[in-house]
């Protein structure tokens, strides 16, 4: 099956090209479709950074594609290559009820590089979103309360948590600005800032964590708590909005 690279940006095409190639060869007619997702099919990438995610579809689960593709980790790792996720095009059709956020987050960010384009025209049900939405924002929430505690209210370390807290959220904010009819962005950034301008300027914290994610600000101890008690705040009030919409 014929590779289709050139929407990639040139540094994430050299480095993924290779095992690319190899995921094809050992999915051999087992393959679907596969797909470059996440943040290397936009601006957000950095070489050197960021790991490139991969999604390969099969027609029907075949685990000695995934026995092949395990040796290839060996050769591809140090190049940022992520394990791609392996799925079949019956598991796609039977979970999109399940996992509607991700899947959104699919159908928005991915570039089909083999095969059928099988994530644009994904059906995800607002319903689904809806409750996966809420369910996530209350399960973040007892969380958030869990990393301080495990801080020990030490500045470190909750800065270093509140860092790894973010991630996982950009999908979640992706999700919440299409229940409240926005326009999507595909950049970090530029999603933190819709969702503060939709939902409220307490949810701005979100964009002052990516700082603090990408080792652009250094808070000291006052600030560090302030940033916790804000996005506590914040993803109450987002739980809030999002239980209150009608589906």
């Amino acid at each position: 099956m014929q590779l289709r690279l050139d929407r990639l940006a040139p540094a994430v095409r050299a480095k993924a090209a290779p095992f690319l190639e190899d995921l094809v060869r050992v999915a051999g007619a087992d393959l679907h479709s596969l797909h470059v997702v996440g943040s290397a099919v936009t601006p957000d990438w950095s070489e050197g950074r960021s790991d490139i995610n991969t999604l390969l579809v099969l027609r029907v689960m075949n685990l000695a594609v995934l026995e092949s593709i395990a040796p290839l980790g060996k050769r591809h790792r140090r190049s940022g290559i992520a394990p791609p996720l392996v799925t079949d095009t019956g598991f796609v059709a039977g979970s999109l009820d399940v996992y509607p956020m991700e899947y959104f987050e699919l159908r928005l960010i991915h570039e089909t590089v083999a095969g059928e384009d099988l994530l644009a025209g994904l059906a995800i049900a607002r319903a689904d979103l809806r409750r996966q939405c809420e369910r996530e924002l209350r399960s973040r929430l007892v969380g958030l309360r869990q990393t301080y505690l495990r801080s020990l209210g030490e500045p470190k370390a909750l800065a270093e948590a509140l860092a790894r807290f973010l991630t996982g959220y950009q999908p979640l904010a992706r999700g919440i600005l299409s229940l409240l009819g926005r326009e999507v962005p595909i950049r970090r950034a530029e999603a933190f800032a819709a969702l503060a301008a939709a939902a409220g300027r307490d949810t701005g914290v979100f964009a002052e964590m990516l700082s603090l994610k990408e080792g652009r600000a250094r808070p000291d101890a006052g600030t560090v708590r302030a940033l916790f008690e804000r996005c506590h705040r914040a993803t109450e009030q987002l739980g809030h909005i999002v239980d209150a919409l009608a589906v």
